[in-house]
């Protein structure tokens, strides 16, 4: 071989380690780009994968019905809620919700008498300060002429 072939494979030989240290610092930037997208992806993804079901959509439970009664639908409340004590009628918390969304809604019949089950199932000092309240504003109704406004 002579110096001038060697002069030519060693040029050439260059030439592609530089087109190989070019490709390698592109690859490395491609990755870290990557990983920045993905990075900030992740609470996109989070929030797409987590949104809050229609209420139609949603399964019968306690959570499920103190959820739709947070979210200004105490009548889709009531409803689920019945349902729950239909399948659980000694379940104490039940009545006691019932009495909430019934208050809510200004029936106090209503809630009066679904504390009184809560109370009954469980006497404890919060469902008899609510069945004393609502019986206070039944009377308080009856003895008077001017609406009775229960705090929420």
């Amino acid at each position: 071989m002579t110096d001038e072939n060697e002069k030519l494979i060693l040029e050439e030989l260059r030439k592609i380690s530089a087109f190989y240290a070019k490709t390698y610092k592109l690859s490395i930037g491609l990755l870290v780009a990557f990983g920045f997208v993905l990075i900030a992806s992740i609470p996109i993804r989070y929030a797409l994968a987590h949104k809050p079901k229609p209420l139609e959509t949603v399964t019968d439970s306690w959570y499920a019905a103190r959820t739709i009664g947070d979210r200004g639908d105490p009548q889709k409340a009531i409803e689920m809620v019945k349902r729950l004590i239909a399948k659980t009628p000694d379940y104490y918390y039940g009545y006691g919700l019932l009495g909430s969304y019934y208050l809510e809604l200004g029936d106090l019949d209503g809630a009066e008498r679904n504390y009184a089950k809560a109370y009954e199932l469980y006497p404890s000092e919060g469902h008899q300060k609510e069945l004393e309240a609502v019986r206070r504003a039944i009377e308080n109704r009856k003895n008077s002429q001017v609406p009775v406004v229960l705090p929420k």
